[in-house]
Order: C-alpha cells, then sequence, then structure tokens
C-alpha cells in the first residue's frame, strides 16, 4: 500500500514513478487577492481538460504548492 504526506498529490506522484510515467512539476505560492498575504494550508483541486479531478494539493507553511503532473493542460481551484 501507498502512503502520502497528507494530500492527494502525494499519493499520484508515487503512483506516476511506479508506473514509470512522464511527468512534469508544477508548483507555485497561493496568495489572497488584493492582499497578496500567502495562504497556508489551502487545498487546490487541480482538474484536466475534460473538468475531471486529477489530484489535489495542499500549500505548505511557506504557501508553495508543488504536484508531478502527466504532460497535459490543467485548472486549479482552490477550496476552502
Amino acid at each position: 500500500f501507498l502512503v502520502g504526506d497528507g494530500d492527494v498529490a502525494s499519493i499520484t506522484d508515487t503512483v506516476y514513478e511506479l508506473l514509470g510515467d512522464e511527468t512534469g512539476v508544477l508548483t507555485g505560492r497561493l496568495r489572497q487577492d488584493g492582499s497578496g498575504e500567502g495562504i497556508v494550508a489551502a487545498s487546490i483541486v487541480v482538474e484536466g481538460e475534460d473538468g475531471a479531478k486529477v489530484t489535489q494539493i495542499k500549500t505548505d507553511e511557506g504557501c508553495r504548492y508543488q504536484a508531478h503532473l502527466r504532460p497535459g493542460t490543467y485548472t486549479l481551484i482552490t477550496v476552502e
């Protein structure tokens, strides 16, 4: 079985690695509109071009997020 770091992305990263899938790294920092303040422990849903959920990421203490994704076009949605 697989054990992640508390978010879905940590498990999908491992699955892609085990399958030998080609991936790229999505990284960023989540900030509030207007104030620009970082958002800690926020949840971000990653959707594929078809609108299906691919993975879910949590921001860390530095308001950063990271996920390995197969090549493609994605939409990020912040969930509160």
